[in-house]
């Protein structure tokens, strides 16, 4: 249970937008974009988490569920269970499931952090590759970039990995990426993000994660896949 809530941890950092205040001319126009959709708030999340024996395949965990995200009276975020599905079967108390817990706690205020807002120009650290690639119906082009964070009070994460651009507005469609030093006990992590964009309105969201991460416990190895979707999205305004 314990490395299933680092994970979730390091999933939530990576969920940050991603960028920084570099020179490539694209990757300024990625900025201008982040800069614009900061302040947007997913109405709804959808998280699927299964963790397996990695040799036998054999299902040890699995979790379903739809959180929504709305604004109070008082300006929080409050963060609610639409429907929760634990090992198969619909949960009576999901608040009861600490992973479950640490989503519903989870801060759903905008902040104007990340890579992409970053005013450290070191950091990210970026480098084109000129390759080129179609995803989803835009034609893009990839960097390569490390970025430094923190995923807890007193931990830093290195993360480094490939960003797909649109070559058109800039705008990031696809991250690929990993951490360069795992915690303890996790021996493999890949992280995909995957985010939605409207050239005509400039609107722009992060709207899935996917990871895969391979767990080393004692002479046990088991791997953890969650898919996490976002839809629904509101601005944030509490001037």
């Amino acid at each position: 249970m314990k490395i299933l809530l680092v994970i979730l941890s390091l999933i939530s950092i990576a969920s940050e937008p991603l960028f920084g205040d570099r020179h490539p001319e694209l990757w300024l126009k990625a900025k201008g974009i982040a800069e614009a959709n900061w302040q947007l708030v997913p109405g709804f999340t959808k998280q699927t988490m299964v963790t397996y024996q990695t040799k036998s395949e054999k299902i040890l965990h699995s979790m379903d569920i739809i959180v929504s995200h709305r604004l109070n009276e008082d300006g929080t975020i409050v963060n609610e269970i639409v429907e929760a599905v634990i090992g198969g079967e619909e949960s009576d108390n999901p608040e009861n499931n600490r992973m479950i817990t640490g989503i519903l706690e989870k801060d759903m205020t905008p902040r104007k952090r990340g890579m992409f807002l970053s005013d450290n120009p070191n950091n990210p650290s970026v480098e084109a590759t000129g390759e080129l690639m179609e995803i989803n119906g835009f034609a893009c082009t990839s960097f390569r970039f490390t970025y430094e964070d923190s995923y807890s009070d007193s931990r830093k994460a290195v993360y480094s990995g490939t960003a797909w651009l649109d070559v058109s507005t800039g705008a990031p469609i696809l991250l690929l990426f990993s951490m360069d030093k795992l915690p303890m006990m996790l021996r493999e992590l890949s992280i995909e993000q995957y985010y939605h964009f409207e050239p005509e309105t400039n609107t722009w969201y992060q709207e899935k994660i996917v990871s895969d991460a391979r767990v080393s416990l004692l002479i046990r190895r088991l791997t953890n896949e969650s898919t996490i979707t976002y839809s629904d999205y509101w601005r944030y305004d509490n001037d």
